[in-house]
């Protein structure tokens, strides 16, 4: 009998996933209808997939002045085989078609899943159904969603297929080195984008610390050490075969990054500059703001003035001036922290002083140096070899405290919605009982997505300015530019880029809406292209 209700649960969270699925590809599809695309800003989207991935494949990259050390891309391989791979299946030579945003919104969406489901048993069934659906649909995510920040949703997604594996190993579901290849391999495969994404690492090393923390606790309550001793086989095993599997990008830039970029790490002349960058990022990350989810970076003023919003950001005004809307933001705090009051069982409190520990660290990081802990980041800076990468605080660890935040969030929604269950269930038939079921479950998703209603506008979503938007319709001539270098075979000659990038920002733009500091034939070509990009001065 207990083995038909999992199949059956099972059966319909199947069920539940696809038709989500289903539903997030309409929606990305009437996000960006054929057409259209998603180019420029940061998002390194690249208008010919193809020719952009096999350029990953080289030490060297000749297409900008007299060439670059490419060594340092090898990882982001795997990023752009899913470009071309989307590509491909929306009919277009560019990557940020509506394919892309659909793949990389389901990893998350089917990652959460994944994750929620090995909870089931411990934080409830309608667990499984919430949780999807908040870790996709947010602020967090969606400040990066306007220039799909691929590198971002793997390292995430990574992250919440490592813990589902993770839990499965401690309840001797999967072997260690099993579980731990799997780990090393989803790590692998959706990576960062390489070098240049080590910085998102921060926030998973924090909930590794978190895991060992919370093991050594735990076995020196009940005076057993084992669940710490698997845990540290597990994290060990998982680096070993990472660093293995990665080996081709790591050793081909080792000698690169000891030469170049350790130096540059080590730099006290560039100190200043980072502490002022991250004091801008830091500037609204007040715990208040963090919450209740926001403290977005681009939703307020300039560092002197902290209580102007941003007015040019094209939906923070609704949420930061709406009262009702503020209310509501002051409603997740209270049941995300009533989780720890709502827990009965020994599992539960485990499992929750776990995200609470992940919360609390990731908090104390996303808020960088913002009081009242912002001297503690200040001195990690000042003190630790290369902790200036992570000068952009926020960007880096706010995705992970979101995360810690909707676990004990989510607990509290589903044990209200079982306890509800529980009273009508009295005199009730079991089909009552599965209908109010669903209806409490559609209630809470509905209410959740009203709330994040601006993020259905696709003139929202992608516009990073009031006037400005990654959304751009391609005119037809660049792609005659494209053809024409194919065609004309110009071997070693330069094609020079005029009129010379913008002095301050050196970024590249155009009246059809392209705004880059990446030059549009880096993205489009092979060609070779002589301007005055940053890339060849700096």
């Amino acid at each position: 009998m207990s083995f038909k209700i999992k199949n059956k649960f099972l059966f319909l969270g199947i069920l539940y996933v696809f038709s989500c699925l289903v539903g997030l590809l309409v929606l990305t599809y009437i996000w960006l209808p054929p057409g259209f695309t998603l180019a420029g800003h940061d998002s390194g989207l690249p208008l010919d997939a193809k020719q952009f991935l096999q350029t990953r494949l080289f030490a060297w990259d000749d297409r900008l002045g007299f060439g670059l050390d490419n060594s340092a891309n090898f990882g982001s391989l795997t990023i752009h085989f899913f470009d071309w791979l989307s590509s491909v299946i929306g009919g277009t030579p560019y990557a940020g078609n509506y394919i892309a945003i659909f793949f990389w919104l389901g990893l998350i969406f089917v990652s959460s899943f994944f994750f929620a489901y090995q909870l089931k048993d411990i934080f409830g069934k309608p667990f499984v159904f919430i949780l999807p659906v908040f870790l996709t649909f947010n602020f967090y995510i969606f400040q990066s969603v306007f220039m799909l920040e691929r590198a971002k949703f793997g390292v995430f997604s990574a992250t919440l297929i490592s813990l589902a594996v993770f839990l499965r190993m401690q309840d001797k579901k999967l072997p260690i080195v099993a579980s731990a290849i799997i780990s090393a391999l989803t790590f692998s495969i959706f990576n960062g984008g390489g070098w240049f994404g080590v910085t998102l690492y921060g926030g998973v090393a924090i909930i590794l610390i978190a895991l060992i923390f919370t093991s050594f606790a735990e076995g020196l309550i009940s005076h057993n050490f084992y669940n710490l001793k698997r845990t540290c086989i597990f994290l060990a095993l998982s680096v070993i075969f990472y660093l293995l599997f990665n080996a081709y990008s790591i050793l081909s830039y080792l000698q690169n990054f000891l030469s170049n970029d350790v130096p540059r790490l080590l730099q006290e002349s560039s100190m200043g500059s980072h502490k002022d960058w991250l004091r801008y990022v830091s500037r609204s990350t007040s715990f208040l703001n963090l919450f209740r989810l926001f403290g977005v970076p681009d939703w307020y003023g300039e560092i002197n003035d902290l209580n102007k919003i941003n007015l040019s950001h094209p939906y923070a005004f609704i949420y930061l001036n709406n009262k009702i809307l503020v209310i509501i933001s002051f409603i997740f705090p209270i049941l995300s922290f009533a989780s720890f009051l709502l827990a009965k069982t020994k599992k539960q409190k485990q499992i929750l002083s776990l995200f609470g520990l992940i919360t609390l660290i990731e908090l104390i990081f996303a808020a960088g140096s913002n009081s009242p802990f912002g001297f503690f980041y200040e001195f990690l800076m000042d003190h630790i070899p290369g902790f200036i990468l992570f000068r952009s605080a926020f960007y880096k660890f706010g995705i992970f405290y979101m995360f810690g935040m909707m676990v004990m969030f989510s607990f509290t929604v589903s044990f209200l919605i079982e306890k509800l269950v529980d009273k009508i269930r009295k005199g009730t038939n079991y089909w009552i009982e599965n209908i109010t079921s669903f209806l409490l479950l559609l209630l809470v998703l509905g209410l959740w997505l009203s709330y994040h209603f601006v993020l259905f506008n696709p003139q929202k979503v992608f516009n990073w300015k009031t006037d400005q938007s990654t959304k751009v319709k391609l005119p037809e001539y660049i792609f005659d530019f494209a053809k024409w270098v194919e065609k004309s075979n110009l071997e070693e000659k330069r094609i020079l880029l005029l009129p010379p990038v913008n002095s301050d920002w050196q970024n590249d733009a155009y009246n059809w809406g392209y705004w880059s500091l990446s030059p549009l034939p880096y993205a489009l070509t092979s060609a070779r292209v002589l301007s005055n990009w940053h890339g060849l001065t700096s």
